[in-house]
């Protein structure tokens, strides 16, 4: 995987760059949801956070092979679903997941946008749902009340 050679020579760089009272944040596509890259910047922020500096970090979710039936029944499930219109509802769910990664578990944010259709823009009526998922959640490191970071890392779903 090449993506985790490039972040190992670029973060090394980046903290040389910034100045100690800046702030980093890592913004990344889907190409970067793994276990491995998400961990390797979680060790990165833990490792800024140490010295008294910060570093936050992106990634864009990839929803690949998800169950779109479990995502309606999720938002349900916590009453989360708003109606932007006839035919149109959208919720947005905020999760903590797990990842693996050598033996090692972490938690991270994971946001989720859910929206389901029954009636498309042209005010269509659709025999089955349309739900998407939208690709625009992100992995936010998870902060406690005070701002500090909590001791897991997780997926965010809104």
């Amino acid at each position: 995987m090449e993506t985790h050679f490039f972040l190992e020579r670029v973060l090394p760089r980046v903290r040389e760059l910034v100045a100690l009272t800046q702030s980093v944040l890592s913004r990344s596509d889907s190409g970067f949801d793994s276990a491995r890259l998400l961990f390797q910047q979680d060790d990165e922020s833990r490792s800024w956070a140490a010295e008294g500096r910060t570093f936050e970090y992106l990634v864009k979710w990839s929803p690949r092979k998800q169950d779109l039936a479990a995502w309606v029944a999720r938002a349900e499930a916590a009453h989360a679903f708003q109606e932007t219109r006839p035919g149109k509802r959208v919720a947005l769910l905020d999760l903590t997941v797990e990842r693996a990664w050598k033996r090692e578990r972490r938690s991270f944010r994971l946001i989720v946008r859910v929206t389901e259709r029954t009636i498309d823009r042209r005010g269509q009526h659709l025999l089955v749902p349309e739900v998407r998922p939208t690709r625009d959640a992100r992995a936010i490191p998870l902060r406690d009340q005070n701002g500090s970071r909590s001791g897991t890392a997780t997926f965010r779903q809104v």
